[in-house]
């Protein structure tokens, strides 16, 4: 993902999660160091939900993964990035 200018973005991830107590993902930045978000159950893997949190990029190309190397991780639809920093 590309953005223009280095700082920190509200990303949107669009995801759907048919659990029923919620699952787990990591996400990493560049290779940095992980962190744990939780996602809340939408009722069904086709009902979309969307959970914002604040990201931080470096001005270029940049390289956001998602993880959970114990459980299922929500299914993923789409990352939303704003065209400028907060």
């Amino acid at each position: 993902m590309f953005v223009d200018t280095p700082g920190t973005y509200d990303v949107t991830i669009v995801y759907c999660d048919g659990s029923v107590a919620g699952r787990q993902a990591d996400i990493s930045v560049d290779g940095g160091a992980s962190r744990l978000l939780s996602f809340t159950p939408t009722g069904s893997f086709t009902t979309i939900g969307d959970l914002t949190v604040a990201v931080t990029l470096a001005g270029g190309n940049n390289t956001i993964e998602f993880s959970n190397p114990a459980a299922y991780a929500p299914d993923f639809s789409e990352i939303i990035v704003p065209n400028s920093a907060s």
